[in-house]
């Protein structure tokens, strides 16, 4: 994906962080993440090939890392330094993109109903307890978008999508922990959109701006353990290692799973059978 064609893949950023974050914003009886990751596995499909299929920062920073925006030329740092404009501009358009979209979104709503946005329970969970979970679920979102793509084992499957959707279903079990977000534009276009329109019922833009700051540092930190987590596992030198180092991940992304399931009191065995789904398929 060179710079050349920059201007399609920006085009094809915004649409789909909108439809994402729309279908977000857009729901009104609960589950948003298994709606919005269905959309996701659609949207991955379709730009995968034309934008690299990001529609997240965090996703879109892990690119970077893996030399796969821009020119994708040299070692890790090489790329960040060389292609930060274009990362800046990717982050300019999901950033737009979804605060329009949930604009919108939300002016569909009910004035007296409950908005959709990503949002921890306060009484039961404390800011730290957010900011790792949000940093955790991103890391294996970001992981596994970094398997399925950009490895040589993974090459020719059709899987990706499915296995990428799954994952972003699979973080809604701990959505009473932090919300669920890990996508720092998503997250932001909500809280944004719900105190532009204050709704009579809005259950977002209260403290809303004292939470935002785990909604977007927690993702970058996610984004970077990805990367660093692909490192381990799939270099030379530690290939003797390699099924040790992915049962230890493995397992550890699983049983946090079933642990937030457990805490969040959510009923989380659907999101669990994808999570171990895509595991399997990953590992």
């Amino acid at each position: 994906m060179g710079m050349e064609g920059l201007k399609a893949e920006l085009i094809v950023e915004f649409i789909g962080t909108f439809m994402l974050t729309y279908t977000f914003a857009t729901y009104q009886t609960g589950g948003q993440h298994i709606t919005a990751g269905a959309m996701l596995t659609v949207l991955t499909y379709w730009a995968k090939d034309i934008s690299g299929a990001g529609f997240n920062p965090a996703v879109t920073l892990t690119q970077v890392l893996m030399g796969r925006l821009g020119t994708g030329e040299g070692s890790w740092l090489d790329t960040l330094k060389r292609d930060w404009k274009a990362l800046l501009m990717y982050w300019g358009v999901q950033f737009g993109a979804a605060i329009c979209a949930a604009i919108l979104g939300y002016s569909t709503r009910p004035d007296d109903f409950m908005l959709a946005c990503v949002q921890p329970d306060n009484k039961k969970f404390n800011f730290a307890e957010a900011f790792l979970n949000e940093w955790i679920w991103t890391a294996i979102l970001c992981y596994v978008v970094i398997v399925m793509l950009y490895t040589k084992e993974m090459e020719g499957n059709y899987a990706y999508g499915f296995s990428i959707g799954m994952t972003f279903t699979a973080a809604g079990v701990s959505a009473p922990i932090s919300g669920g977000g890990l996508n720092p534009a998503m997250s932001f276009g909500l809280w944004f959109s719900s105190t532009f329109n204050k709704y009579s019922g809005n259950d977002c833009a209260e403290n809303g701006w004292a939470n935002m700051w785990y909604f977007l540092l927690a993702p970058i930190a996610g984004a970077f353990s990805a990367w660093l987590i692909h490192r381990i596992t799939h270099e030379a030198r530690w290939e003797q290692w390699h099924d040790v180092i992915m049962e230890f991940f493995g397992t550890f992304f699983l049983t946090y799973a079933m642990c937030t399931t457990i805490v969040a009191a959510g009923a989380g065995f659907i999101s669990i059978g994808f999570l171990v789904a895509v595991l399997v398929y990953v590992g």
